[in-house]
């Protein structure tokens, strides 16, 4: 029978080598068993989480099965595969309507085996466990190197991180130090200062990132595209810069249907903050200066993640987007009520559309009309 080969490491803590050693088991295993190894039909993928479903390797894999390929799929163990439960039985699903079927050598599964599907659901739960421990354990020796105040792998403009402590050696014989502590880096903290004071002389977004381009101030991410006005908003809004260091403010979940992560707000009672005078960048008075400007320049235009239309500061659609000269201009002097078109043929007629309480002694009606158009 035609079998393939798919093999997986999920992150660089892992050897390279894992791979091979994984593709020598399952050729041995093809030889004990009389299945013809197809060369043009091994899958691997290097660095990628088994909980996710958009691998190269898989995805190739995938669709070579459903093409009828090959007969079999020789995995080390299900856990290359899949490690999430879920994730793994769809693959294993695909692969079944296709006909094609999973043989694992450590496990000592066949997917075709009918007496099988009870070991295949035992082990893909074990395998699920296996991720979640390793996630609550990785987060919990975070939080001690928070609690300890060393950093934890933060990329923030402006600083950089230097290792602190004894050094030790790990399991493969590299120097690890106690720990990373972030430093001021001059340079940059220059250019984060001069946006900042750019921004509160009245300068735009628009203008400071046309004003970093202009001059190719280096930014962190070396692209060609260079600075972008959502780059110089975030800095704008990073409280590190005054010191305060807060971490654990959201948590990344995996789409199941995707695979892809996505990040959702933790409650403020998990968040764990550091607050450290020697790495403030802009000076307090600053920093509340830009911040009166922010909300100012918020509430003079729509926009924001999930906001549509105008806010009560912003005043009504019809002022930013007039569709006639009066377009919100025209009041009743009785009422106050904005007046508005309620007619367009033959000669566009205004009226007021909803009266408002008039003050005493006085009576507005809506049943007036009056004509827009020049006589």
């Amino acid at each position: 029978m035609r079998a393939a080969i798919y093999a997986r490491y999920s992150s660089e803590n892992q050897r390279p080598e894992s791979i091979e050693d994984q593709v020598a088991a399952c050729r041995r295993l093809a030889v004990q068993r009389g299945f013809t190894i197809l060369e043009e039909h091994i899958y691997t993928d290097q660095a990628q989480s088994g909980a996710r479903k958009d691998r190269p390797g898989l995805a190739t894999l995938l669709a070579a099965g459903q093409q009828r390929a090959f007969e079999i799929v020789l995995v080390d163990d299900l856990s290359r595969l899949a490690r999430d439960n879920y994730l793994m039985l769809s693959v294993l699903a695909e692969l079944h309507f296709a006909d094609v079927h999973v043989v694992s050598v450590a496990d000592g599964l066949d997917s075709h085996d009918q007496d099988a599907t009870l070991g295949i659901q035992i082990r893909g739960i074990f395998n699920e466990l296996q991720l979640q421990d390793l996630k609550k354990k990785t987060l919990r020796g975070q939080i001690g190197q928070k609690q300890r105040g060393f950093s934890v792998g933060e990329h923030t403009y402006g600083y950089t991180s230097v290792p602190v402590g004894a050094t030790r050696l790990d399991k493969k014989g590299r120097p690890r130090p106690e720990g990373y502590k972030f430093e001021i880096l001059p340079g940059e903290a220059a250019v984060v200062l001069r946006v900042f004071q750019a921004y509160a002389r009245g300068l735009s977004v628009i203008r400071i990132v046309r004003m970093l381009n202009t001059e190719a101030v280096p930014g962190r991410m070396r692209t060609s595209k260079g600075w972008s006005p959502a780059t110089v908003s975030r800095l704008l809004d990073n409280e590190k810069y005054i010191g305060r260091w807060v971490w654990n403010k959201q948590e990344a979940r995996r789409d199941p249907r995707t695979g892809r992560r996505r990040q959702f707000p933790k409650p403020a009672s998990e968040w764990i903050t550091h607050e450290d005078e020697s790495l403030r960048i802009v000076p307090r008075d600053l920093w509340e200066a830009v911040r009166v400007r922010r909300q100012q320049v918020r509430r003079s235009w729509p926009g924001g993640k999930g906001r549509r239309g105008f806010s009560a500061h912003q005043g009504g659609r019809v002022q930013h987007f007039p569709t006639h000269l009066l377009s919100g201009a025209m009041i009743c002097g009785t009422c106050g009520a904005t007046m508005a078109e309620v007619s367009g043929k033959p000669a566009a007629t205004m009226a007021v559309s909803r009266p408002r309480r008039a003050p005493a002694g006085t009576s507005c009606s809506s049943a007036e009309r009056w004509s827009r158009g020049l006589s």
